[in-house]
């Protein structure tokens, strides 16, 4: 059976109209758990667009399509039932600062909320274009800009010229900057973490090495990120995570170009079965694990972007009878044995 026909998803619901959603705020499990949040489906109406649906939903555009590979690419019509994708593996083990997965499109800011405690807000991002890569390794913030000017590195320049179009050497603040109203200024010359004047790029490969936000985004995060934050840009096509015992992969596409569109029946390579075991001795801690090897070659097979129970930890509880893999999949937490 196709994973996609499972009901796998915990904690699953089912809206209507739903109101525009808001950035992602999660407090961080005591038990040290790295799956959080909820996912959901809709309903889609007449005339409502990916594009549309993916800002809607505060999820990128690529996230939106990897997660629903059987939906049309731009207008899903009238009444398809869709998967919103807001539940998320905690990539690599930082728990401060910003933490970018190049290969989920997606940023992590980790932070303190009123009383104290531990959270972590979660955004879409752009990233560089197959030619343009946004380098991955540490950095930190610099500085914060407001109303910044942009001025095009000449790489972009003589880019623009190639096509018989002069870039002006300084942009302005306004509607034709591409770095938005705010912009953190990171410790990789060149490079910013910044908003945009083309919303509807978000969630695609499409910048010149930056990271853009929504305009909303970057107006929230750049007053709340402190200078000298330290900054680590990774690349995490797939993520193992924990949630109450229960053992999730979260496997994201390859990197595409800027209009990616969905692989309806992706070819399984050598290296797709290799990563996901390195993957999980990697980046489990020590527990007595069941796995189901079959499911986790699924997950790492269809790449939905979306975390996917793959068995559990014994030394927690017993979660599943051994030999009853399909009582995983509706699992949001596990059963106490009898």
């Amino acid at each position: 059976m196709n994973i996609a026909d499972k009901s796998f998803w915990g904690g699953v619901i089912f809206v209507l109209n739903l109101p525009m959603a808001s950035a992602e705020l999660l407090n961080l499990p005591e038990n040290g758990d790295s799956v959080l949040g909820i996912s959901y489906n809709i309903t889609t109406h007449y005339g409502e667009t990916t594009l549309m649906l993916a800002q809607m939903h505060q999820i990128g555009y690529h996230e939106l399509l990897s997660a629903n590979p059987n939906v049309h690419t731009w207008m899903p019509g009238e009444s398809v039932r869709m998967h919103i994708p807001r539940q998320y593996i905690l990539p690599g083990k930082a728990r401060t600062g910003l933490v970018l997965n190049l290969a989920e499109l997606r940023l992590y800011y980790y932070d303190t909320g009123p009383d104290g405690k531990p959270q972590v807000r979660t955004y879409p991002i752009s990233a560089g274009r197959v030619d343009w890569v946004t380098p991955i390794g540490m950095t930190r913030v610099l500085d914060r800009l407001e109303n910044p000017n942009w001025y095009p590195p000449k790489s972009v320049i003589l880019e623009h010229e190639a096509r018989g179009e002069e870039l002006p050497r300084v942009v302005p603040p306004g509607e034709d900057n591409p770095l938005g109203r705010y912009a953190l200024m990171l410790d990789a010359e060149g490079y910013f973490i910044h908003g945009t004047n083309r919303e509807q790029g978000i969630g695609m490969r499409v910048t010149h090495g930056c990271i853009r936000l929504r305009s909303n985004d970057i107006a929230e995060l750049v007053h709340r990120v402190p200078i000298d934050a330290p900054v680590e840009i990774t690349s995490m096509p797939i993520k193992v995570g924990l949630l109450n015992g229960i053992v999730y992969v979260e496997a994201h596409p390859k990197p595409l170009e800027e209009f990616p569109m969905p692989e309806k029946y992706p070819v399984f390579e050598e290296t797709d079965i290799l990563q996901p075991i390195h993957a999980l001795e990697e980046q489990l801690p020590a527990g007595d694990y069941v796995i189901y090897w079959e499911q986790v070659m699924e997950v790492a097979r269809q790449r939905l972007g979306i975390p996917i129970a793959v068995g559990w930890d014994r030394s927690v509880q017993v979660a599943v009878p051994e030999g009853r893999p399909e009582l995983l999949w509706s699992l949001d937490k596990p059963a106490s044995s009898s």
